[in-house]
């Protein structure tokens, strides 16, 4: 009988979430000769074993020292290496990425709060076990997890700090939205705040979640010189504050002065006849 795959997209990456017959699962002893990273990888998710947790984190670990900063390939083959193992976090226990997140090694810290942050996506959609059972460990596994990526919000390391947003927008728990409107901004680099509020977006659709003590923080953000030199990205993000707080405080002087100030400090960017 055929393997029944169900794809997943999650983190702009797609991860095969495998739902295989017993016939189709491969031991960790399978996997160990496996050359390739990524195929190595694919196995050991294969194993639905927590014991291929750390072998998982030696694969990430390993393209991780070899280049801290990224190729494209690498990036993939790192968190596709974590986010398999929150998929095996999720159907079996969470112990071992809370003991790598707390780690003196960056790289070992991205990958478990990567990993953590796929799992409560996979617990929070179901295609872990399924139903209730997954319904029952996501609220179980929340206050610990949540609690290591609010501390890891502020880590210092744009990479790990963008993964914690992610995570506790995967929570959807409406009290992170004032650490995640805080850090929007104040995080020193625009990929950070914009993944903080993207993540208080996730969470923060309620009318509680639009009080004006959250959404003053994400004011501050405006108020922020451009970047020199200025990133496209960066002007993208301020527009998408400024489209947020216009839409849910158009009124508010504590929203229309920040407001002017971004605009102030683009026009100086981009001089000439058009006005903004």
């Amino acid at each position: 009988m055929r393997k029944i795959i169900r794809v997943v997209a999650c983190a702009g990456a797609l991860l095969l979430v495998s739902s295989t017959h017993a016939a189709a699962k491969k031991t960790i002893s399978n996997c160990r000769d496996v050359k390739d990273p990524r195929d190595r990888a694919y196995c050991l998710l294969l194993t639905d074993d927590a014991a291929a947790l750390p072998l998982l984190e030696a694969i990430g670990l390993e393209i991780f020292h070899r280049s801290p900063v990224f190729g494209i390939a690498d990036g993939q083959n790192f968190f596709y290496a974590s986010e398999n193992a929150g998929v095996i976090a999720a159907k079996t226990t969470e112990a071992p990425l809370m003991k790598m997140a707390t780690a003196d090694d960056p790289g070992a810290q991205l990958f478990a709060i990567s990993g953590l942050k796929h799992m409560l996506s996979i617990l929070r959609m179901g295609y872990a076990k399924g139903g209730k059972v997954d319904d029952v460990r996501f609220s179980k596994v929340i206050p610990s997890v949540t609690a290591v990526c609010l501390e890891k919000l502020q880590a210092g390391i744009e990479a790990i700090e963008i993964k914690a947003a992610g995570c506790l927008g995967e929570s959807r728990d409406i009290r992170y939205s004032l650490p995640l409107t805080e850090r929007a901004g104040s995080a020193k680099t625009v990929k950070t705040r914009d993944a903080a509020f993207r993540a208080f977006l996730e969470i923060g659709a309620s009318e509680e979640g639009k009080e004006n003590e959250v959404m003053k923080q994400l004011a501050h953000a405006l108020e922020k010189p451009l970047s020199n030199p200025w990133q496209a990205e960066e002007v993208s993000y301020l527009g998408s504050v400024c489209g947020f707080l216009a839409s849910n405080a158009p009124k508010e002087r504590w929203a229309q002065e920040p407001a002017k100030t971004a605009l102030k400090n683009i026009r100086e960017e981009f001089p000439g006849p058009r006005r903004l």
